[in-house]
């Protein structure tokens, strides 16, 4: 009888080593997001630098891109945090979650502005220095160095 046990255990093994083996991941659209494409964005923190050509020196926006296409930021008011999908060069955030404080007129305006790019798509150039949202306005961040 253990013999009996012994055997099945061994070919239910095998039959699921060469299931397993039989698996692979296929991508159908090379333009879709593949988590080891070039096309993912680089970890780290990014500040806010400029807005169009205009110097941003004291600005609390900030994003901070993390594994598994997540994101988690600071509008100057609010915190946020959100999914990062990529399509072609426009970058989305989804399933947007954030705090809810009450914020100036100017931060209000500042936070809705960032959100609604996110939301509706925006596109973007990357650099390791660099990330440039490519909306109306332009928002340029720099890369923050010893965040990593």
């Amino acid at each position: 009888m253990k013999n009996k046990f012994s055997t099945l255990a061994i070919v239910l093994g095998l039959s699921g080593s060469a299931v397993l083996s039989g698996c692979t991941m296929v991508w159908d659209d090379p333009n879709s997001l593949n988590p080891f494409s070039e096309k993912t964005l680089p970890q780290g923190h990014w500040q806010l630098s400029q807005i169009d050509e205009v110097a941003q020196t004291s600005s609390e926006m900030r994003l901070q891109l993390v594994e598994e296409n997540q994101i988690m930021g600071h509008t100057g008011c609010n915190r946020f945090f959100g999914k990062t999908r990529i399509e072609g060069n426009q970058l989305y955030v989804e399933q947007i979650g954030m705090t809810k404080m009450l914020c100036s007129d100017e931060l209000d305006k500042q936070e809705r502005m960032l959100l609604n790019m996110l939301e509706i798509g925006v596109p973007f150039t990357v650099s390791d220095k660099a990330l440039i949202l490519n909306g109306k306005p332009v928002l340029h961040f720099k890369r923050l160095d010893g965040l990593e």
